[in-house]
């Protein structure tokens, strides 16, 4: 299990890296991969770290919807109060989706 947990998380930190590169179909790969290991692995608060990665990277494509849908799990699955660790990191990520959505009303003249 432990070699298994340390290539997710190294996965997970190339797709971090895609994702701010503009690799966008490397990091989905790679979010994907990581969203899936974690939930065999039995891992819930680091799948929902990487659907809130991936949530992040719809939002950076533009899809306000699948951006919504994977951090609206993502806070599900890591659970938790506010502030805690697991929680404030998916929370950070909902600022993809904010700006997502600025972009969205700038283009539509608003």
């Amino acid at each position: 299990m432990g070699d298994t947990l340390n290539h997710l998380a190294a996965l997970y930190g190339l797709g971090n890296v895609q994702h701010e590169r503009g690799s966008y179909e490397d990091a989905e790969r790679a979010y994907r991969a990581v969203i899936g290991g974690m939930a065999r692995a039995g891992v819930p608060t680091l799948r929902g770290i990487a659907l809130a990665a991936w949530g992040a990277l719809l939002a950076t494509r533009d899809d306000i919807e699948g951006a919504a849908r994977a951090l609206g799990e993502a806070g599900a699955t890591v659970g938790g109060e506010a502030g805690t660790p697991w929680r404030a990191t998916v929370e950070i990520h909902h600022g993809h989706l904010e700006l997502a959505r600025a972009r969205a009303q700038a283009r539509r003249g608003g």
